[in-house]
């Protein structure tokens, strides 16, 4: 079978499965040895998950260091997740320094291969930052490509900065964006990141993996939305 034959990416999606528990018992050493053996044939994608795995896993395999080791690695690939988690890293400080110019950098090499939460990220940094100068316009412009994807987060807040402007058209276009932001997106379904890989492949748990997906996306599948109330209510008492 292809896990068994080491193909790397069967091992990741099964190093998913075993990390959620889905179609098997949640086994995080089983998940870590299968993305380790992906990721040393220099797979992107596992690379991305076992460094994402790293950071984010609590208890004795936890290890922030190794982790962002993964990620820069899976960048290395031009792997735009990688490059996405790594602006993160960048602009939370996560890695003791807020750096506003490597986030810069990162989100936008995840942007210009279309990774929409990039476009939704640089405009943030865009609007708030501190160390970079602030650019409300540009920040407008990133948030526009954003929720020309279907980013909820970015219909969200163009809604606000419509709001703000506070005229007729603007208002107008306030409206439209934080119904879209409340309602979610139907081009950004939040299936799990698992799903997706896992529905990707074939794997040695072929007879029982299709009729697992189906139930679990079934269940898990909705679209990302924002509190957009409070706010859809304030335009419809200026309209």
């Amino acid at each position: 079978n292809p896990a068994n034959s080491g193909d790397p990416v069967s091992l990741t999606a099964l190093a998913q499965m075993y990390s959620v528990g889905l179609g098997v018992p949640v086994s995080l050493e089983q998940a870590l040895q299968m993305y380790s053996k992906a990721a040393a044939q220099k797979y992107a994608p596992a690379l991305f998950h076992m460094g994402n795995f790293l950071l984010t896993t609590t208890g004795p395999l936890k290890n922030p260091t190794l982790g962002s080791t993964w990620l820069d690695a899976a960048a290395a690939l031009g792997y735009s997740e990688a490059e996405f988690a790594l602006g993160q890293l960048a602009h939370s400080g996560a890695r003791g320094l807020v750096d506003e110019a490597q986030a810069l950098y990162w989100y936008k090499k995840a942007a210009d291969q279309g990774f929409a939460r990039a476009w939704t990220n640089l405009g943030v940094l865009s609007a708030t930052a501190k160390a970079l100068p602030r650019d409300l316009a540009q920040a407008r412009i990133y948030f526009q490509n954003a929720a020309a994807a279907g980013e909820s987060k970015a219909h969200f807040n163009l809604a606000q900065d419509y709001f703000r402007d506070n005229t007729s058209s603007s208002l107008e276009r306030a409206y439209f964006h934080a119904l879209l932001a409340e309602n979610g997106d139907a081009r950004q379904p939040c299936i799990p990141p698992a799903l997706w890989v896992a529905a990707r492949v074939e794997t040695a748990r072929r007879d029982q993996l299709p009729l697992i997906l189906r139930e679990e996306a079934a269940r898990q599948s909705c679209m990302r939305s924002m509190p957009a109330r409070p706010l859809i209510s304030q335009i419809e008492n200026r309209t």
